[in-house]
């Protein structure tokens, strides 16, 4: 007999992110639709088009490599400090959830996430960190972006699928740092915002 692979709220664990390699990462990524491809899909994104993904997706196109890029190593970095502050401003816990998530009926929706909520009145929740440089500052004057809006609807999605989420900015941290050279001092505009409607466990 078969055994049931494990759940996650409504959502199907497909595969364990703990010490994947970076090519099964990719080849489980060919699957289905991300939930960092969500708004690249609708025509959402400002970084790329729909016709990219598709060419990613169908292997006609292998996706770029973007792991060496400074902004996605300072993402990393900071992911894990930013949860610590989240949790210490809100007195909610957060935990990693170190699987790539699938919708139970939708197979091509998959989904990762930084952070659950645990503990908070309103049942579990999404925390969905973003990092950017202060040039992407004039794009949260006016609440989250709308990229990063999909990206988190598509995860509640999968999660839970009769859920509204209402987003709404969490905090907002201003940070430097200086590049190796110790020359050049760089500002960190570091948004986090959280799903602030909860999906029922």
């Amino acid at each position: 007999m078969m055994k049931a692979k494990a759940k996650y709220g409504q959502a199907t664990r497909l595969a364990s992110t703990t010490d994947l390699p970076r090519e099964q990462w990719l080849a489980i990524r060919k699957l289905g639709i991300g939930s960092s491809d969500a708004a690249v899909a609708v025509g959402l994104s400002p970084y790329r088009c729909p016709l990219s993904l598709w060419l990613e997706k169908t292997g006609r196109k292998e996706p770029e490599d973007i792991s060496h890029k400074e902004a996605v190593l300072w993402g990393i970095e900071l992911e894990p400090v930013l949860a610590q502050v989240y949790t210490k401003r809100t007195g909610y816990r957060v935990r990693r959830v170190n699987a790539v998530l699938q919708h139970p009926e939708h197979l091509f929706m998959l989904a990762n996430l930084d952070r659950e909520v645990v503990g908070h009145p309103d049942g579990p929740g999404i925390l969905e960190i973003k990092t950017a440089s202060y040039h992407s500052a004039p794009q949260w004057e006016e609440g989250v972006p709308v990229a990063y809006q999909c990206q988190v609807l598509h995860q509640l999605a999968v999660i839970r699928s009769d859920t509204l989420p209402l987003l709404t900015p969490t905090f907002w941290l201003i940070t430097s740092c200086r590049s190796a050279n110790n020359i050049m001092p760089i500002t960190f505009f570091l948004p986090a915002f959280i799903a602030s409607s909860f999906y029922s466990a």
